[in-house]
């Protein structure tokens, strides 16, 4: 292939392009553009990332998990994580909710300009999720559930567990506080 054919085959991608990749990129420019290209376990590292980050920055002690059933410590509570970004049709689906040794879920939420944050208590989960939202099939899909949100128009019974980041925080110390 000549220099000449190259530079008309990119010309032809760059008109196919437009036909193939919508338009407008809602992420563009996003600070958490980035995120969307990782697999999930990369994405879930990158989450724990921020939850520390911003955690540490609002006075909280956060620290190592003393188990593999839960991500990390907030002021000596079991904290379970999960992060996502904003799937089409404007929801947040949190994936493999187990009923593992943790005390509190924190669900962040990441669209391309905002981020939610919802805090469940395990005691919460167990009336509304585990064992009722399974994920898969079957016998041996019942141990998995997710947790499927609209921030826009939340279940009822999550609507006093966060959804803005400011409310997920919020709901999150008085979390912290009941337990500890």
């Amino acid at each position: 292939m000549s220099h000449t054919d190259f530079e008309q085959l990119a010309a032809c991608a760059a008109r196919l392009q437009r036909e193939f990749v919508a338009a407008v990129d809602p992420w563009k420019g996003s600070p958490f553009a980035w995120m969307r290209t990782l697999q999930a376990s990369p994405r879930g590292k990158a989450g724990k990332g921020l939850v520390e980050c911003l955690l540490k920055h609002r006075g909280y002690t956060v620290g190592r998990a003393s188990s593999s059933e839960h991500d990390l410590t907030v002021d000596g509570a079991r904290v379970e994580l999960k992060t996502l970004t904003l799937w089409e049709g404007h929801v947040y689906k949190f994936q493999q909710v187990r009923d593992q040794g943790y005390d509190v879920l924190i669900g962040l939420g990441l669209s391309p300009f905002d981020a939610h944050l919802w805090a469940w208590s395990k005691e919460e989960l167990k009336r509304h999720v585990i064992g009722k939202l399974t994920q898969h099939a079957g016998r041996a899909g019942s141990d998995t559930a997710w947790i499927s949100v609209d921030p826009r128009a939340p279940d009822a019974w999550m609507l006093d567990s966060g959804g803005p980041l400011s409310a997920g925080l919020a709901r999150l110390e008085a979390l912290l506080r009941a337990s500890g």
